[in-house]
């Protein structure tokens, strides 16, 4: 097995990242450009407009992304002709994709069984809940209540046989 370059290794964690599309299409350029070990990346803003086919805007808005998650580290800050500006590249200790993989490998969910007998509580709760109102209903009708309708008595016939409205 061989081992992973640098800058393959900082692109796929680039990619695995739930970063911005405009961010990822400007990592591609940027990794290019990017020495063995990613101490140096020197690429001007016109070669990475041009190798990503996107506006000054949108490179400057993906090189910031890259620098705020941690990806890219500014050495020396450029401008004007013939000074570009130098990064370094950076692998964080851990990208959200990397959190978001560990909380699927680690947290299991319920077992079926479980949650069949969460389901079938709910369904038993709402039916002895109905079953209560209906005996309380029946209880007021017959302890005298009058034909008109007695304010005190709650008026069930609206649910359905689930207890449903």
């Amino acid at each position: 097995m061989t081992a992973t370059s640098f800058p393959i290794a900082w692109r796929n964690a680039v990619y695995s990242s739930t970063m911005s599309s405009r961010a990822k299409a400007v990592a591609g350029p940027v990794g290019i450009h990017m020495s063995k070990t990613g101490a140096s990346i020197r690429p001007s803003l016109g070669r990475l407009q041009a190798e990503s086919s996107l506006s000054r805007h949108t490179v400057l808005a993906g090189l910031n992304e890259l620098r705020k998650w941690g990806f890219l580290e500014l050495v020396s800050a450029g401008g004007g002709r013939r000074r570009t500006s130098i990064y370094q590249a950076r692998i964080p200790d851990l990208t959200v994709q990397q959190v978001h993989r560990f909380v699927r490998e680690t947290v299991q969910p319920l077992p079926e069984t479980v949650q069949n007998e969460a389901l079938n509580g709910a369904a038993t709760a709402q039916e002895d809940v109905k079953e209560d109102v209906h005996k309380d209903v029946t209880s007021l009708k017959g302890n005298g209540a009058k034909t008109r309708r007695n304010k005190s008595a709650v008026d069930v016939s609206y649910l359905d046989e689930a207890g449903h409205a």
